[in-house]
């Protein structure tokens, strides 16, 4: 009498090896396991035509995934690589982008925006240097609502220029009622370089990496 013993327990061995890397079965992993049950099978009882197709059927999926896998990697690399050439279009343009720098030479500030919001009665534009301590206010009581350019002569609040160097500014505002209203501000500098690290592209504008998300506008 044939003793399947060990031919029965092949399959399964393979399987709980497997199985003691960690994750899923991968392709090489169950292509060995397909095999193995069949040179191994008992052949007084042999694998069942169907049972061995829906194995087949599986490994069939499993190479599909495969390859879709590989495919989406590819698409992924070649997405990165256009975003990449696009955003060479950016080199040695000014852009507009959301935040709240503006910077000072020789005496002359740079360009900046901010939003008023639609309600606003009164509001007030303030400029921080690189400490947090305040430079200037400047009151915005006659602003209406929409995009306006930040008119700063690079004076402090007694009249005297400030050093060159970055600031920071905010614009703040208050309805009828008094109730606080943000405002929103535009940075602007011009295009040095472009950063793909980590997959991301990324403007160098003077110094400052800006994500092409925060643009908007361009000149």
């Amino acid at each position: 009498m044939i003793d399947t013993s060990s031919i029965a327990t092949a399959p399964a061995e393979l399987a709980a090896a497997a199985s003691s890397r960690g994750g899923p079965v991968e392709k090489e992993q169950f292509l060995q396991l397909l095999v193995a049950q069949m040179k191994y099978q008992d052949p007084l009882n042999p694998m069942e035509g169907t049972e061995f197709t829906a194995q087949l059927a599986q490994f069939s999926s499993l190479e599909q995934l495969f390859a879709v896998n590989d495919s989406l990697g590819r698409v992924a690399g070649n997405q990165d690589r256009m975003a990449g050439l696009e955003a060479a279009a950016y080199l040695g343009r000014s852009v507009t982008s959301r935040g709240d720098r503006i910077s000072v030479e020789s005496g002359k500030a740079s360009e900046a925006l901010y939003r008023a919001p639609s309600g606003a009665a009164s509001g007030s534009l303030t400029i921080y240097d690189e400490r947090g301590g305040i430079v200037r206010v400047i009151d915005l009581a006659d602003v209406g609502p929409g995009l306006h350019p930040v008119t700063w002569n690079g004076a402090d609040a007694d009249g005297n220029p400030v050093p060159d160097g970055t600031y920071r500014f905010q614009a703040d505002f208050y309805d009828q009622e008094g109730s606080y209203l943000p405002g929103e501000t535009y940075e602007t500098g011009t295009v040095r370089g472009i950063d793909l690290a980590d997959g991301a592209v990324r403007l160098d504008v003077e110094g400052t990496p800006v994500s092409l998300d925060r643009v908007i506008a361009v000149r």
